[in-house]
């Protein structure tokens, strides 16, 4: 039964699920950007380290050069002046631009005139580098990083007796050369890289993602209603160790799950041992069938001999599915018991039963039930319902009116507070006719519903029960087969229940009750038979 009464409640709006990355991807990412960093760490330093050495020999080379060229100049500064300008155009001609770009040579003669020879030879060559006459640049010392801009020349310097010789080059050659061997090295570290790379990704993939995908089918496994799994072994601890707690978990679901079953098992019972039991009402025909959507099921039906030698044939429905509706139905057997001792009046049957229902259930538990009281001595079923679905009374003629007769509710549903003062049930009479039936179903019925989501509905209800033998066992079986074509056979979404009676003695007294109503009665059950004559109420899919 859908609690239409209960007060909503206003759930935080959800939010879209995150997607996160997966472990495994986390994993890869992590250490394939920490040995990028690395490499490119690395290679930074080799390149810088690299470029110290090869501009410190250079500049080494070029001072030993010009150690060479200092003793052997200081003669010829004494002995022939113009020959120093010579021989420096000449060593300096005889250099390689490939080996040596901007190769030049700077003479400093101490004295009084201060004379500078500096070679012209590698301006003709195309050695020149910008730089102005007597000036050359300066060179870090050894093991320093370069000071100058790249290209800027390098420069070694030696004395002897008067002169200083300054020998220079252009460092370009030195840094591409570096560069290259720079470059040369990326390509082989990459290619290394990225090979020790794949490698450690296969063996994080096979040490990380294969485990933890078995895990993942465990625990679905799990979820999927598997429970009591053996844990799963694993070559490494820390999977180990998840696997038995999963295990432990599962094992532990297991017992739960046992013991919750032989507990549904054990409320199954007793809610069939609340059924009536037609060999123990004679004189009454009764049928009915009881389908729990769950385990156990929040539907109660009854049939009660009176004491009066009438019947009380009942049907309920509360809120919720499962063990809480199943327990409300129970304390409607309770209070349906204790409420007959004090009355048969139907009305007053559902008033006394609303007055403790309300004080023993939840503020949000309501129920629906219809009470009828089948009278053999007077030939009159009397009823009242607390907003349940209608029933109806199935006359075997129709010459006074419809065939088929609905039981529309007469009051408001059962634990609502406010009925207490304010609303009050109402008891209606029919005369009843030999071989009339009435049928009583649950929400469950009219709400089945097929594979196009469209609802079994009271019009097909009134449908298949226009066609129906005579019997209460052939209504049964005819209301069950239309049920199950509907729904195609399906299991039920919510708890279904049918009940079907009559009266095997109805026609003996038939006669003289319609012609006259119990005392006191009469008008009241005159209007109640005409109401309830009205015709069926259509319903929409």
């Amino acid at each position: 039964m859908t609690n239409h009464h209960a007060t909503s409640i206003d759930a935080a709006p959800l939010r879209s699920p995150q997607r996160n990355r997966s472990l495994r991807v986390q994993v890869l990412i992590t250490v394939n950007a920490a040995a990028l960093i690395g490499v490119a760490a690395w290679l930074t330093m080799d390149y810088r380290r690299e470029l110290v050495e090869r501009l410190a020999d250079a500049r080494a080379a070029l001072t030993n050069e010009a150690r060479t060229l200092a003793p052997l100049l200081a003669p010829l500064q004494i002995a022939r002046p113009g020959a120093v300008q010579s021989s420096i155009d000449e060593v300096c001609a005889s250099m390689q631009h490939a080996d040596s770009p901007g190769h030049h040579i700077v003479v400093r003669v101490a004295g009084p005139d201060g004379r500078v020879y500096e070679s012209v030879s590698h301006a003709a060559h195309g050695h020149g580098d910008g730089t102005d006459r007597h000036t050359i640049g300066v060179s870090g010392g050894p093991g320093e990083p370069p000071s100058r801009p790249i290209g800027a020349p390098l420069v070694g310097r030696a004395a002897s007796g008067a002169i200083t010789v300054e020998v220079s080059k252009s460092a370009a050659v030195v840094t591409r050369e570096v560069q290259r061997l720079a470059l040369e090295r990326l390509g082989f570290v990459s290619a290394g890289a990225l090979v020790i790379a794949l490698l450690a990704n296969l063996v994080i993939v096979r040490l990380v993602n294969r485990p933890l995908n078995r895990l993942v089918a465990s625990v679905r496994r799990i979820a999927a209603g598997e429970l009591g799994l053996p844990p799963e072994r694993f070559a490494t601890a820390e999977f180990e160790f998840l696997s038995e707690e999963i295990g432990h978990m599962s094992a532990a679901l297991a017992a739960d799950e046992k013991d919750r079953r032989k507990q549904l098992a054990k409320a199954r019972r007793l809610q069939e041992h609340l059924s009536p039991s037609p060999a123990g009402l004679p004189g009454l025909e009764l049928a009915a069938v009881h389908l729990p959507a769950d385990n156990v099921a929040g539907d109660y039906f009854d049939a009660i001999p009176l004491s009066d030698g009438s019947f009380l044939v009942c049907i309920a429905d509360v809120t919720g599915h499962g063990v809480p509706a199943a327990m409300g139905a129970a304390m409607l057997k309770v209070l349906l018991l204790g409420a007959c001792e004090k009355s048969a009046d139907p009305a007053e049957i559902l008033t006394g039963m609303n007055q403790r229902f309300t004080q023993v259930s939840l503020e949000e538990d309501f129920a629906s039930m219809f009470v009828a009281v089948l009278r053999p001595g007077a030939s009159v079923l009397e009823y009242a319902s607390a907003g349940h679905d209608p029933g109806y009374l199935l006359r075997a003629a129709a010459d006074d009116g419809p065939r088929i007769v609905p039981l529309p509710p007469t009051g408001m549903l059962l634990g609502i507070g406010q009925a207490q003062e304010h609303w009050h049930w109402e008891t209606r009479r029919l005369t009843l006719h030999p071989g009339d039936r009435l049928l009583l179903v649950s929400d469950g019925v009219t709400e089945a519903f097929d594979g196009h989501n469209k609802q079994f509905g009271r019009h097909r209800l009134e449908a298949a029960l226009g066609k129906v033998p005579p019997g209460v066992a052939p209504l049964l079986a005819a209301l069950r087969e239309a049920l199950a074509a509907h729904t195609g056979g399906g299991a039920p979404t919510d708890d279904v229940t049918i009940v079907a009676a009559g009266l095997e003695s109805a026609h003996t007294h038939a006669d003289g009750v319609s012609q006259a109503p119990s005392a006191g009665h009469g008008r009241q059950a005159r209007a109640a038979d005409n109401a309830a004559s009205a015709g069926p109420v259509d319903e929409a899919d």
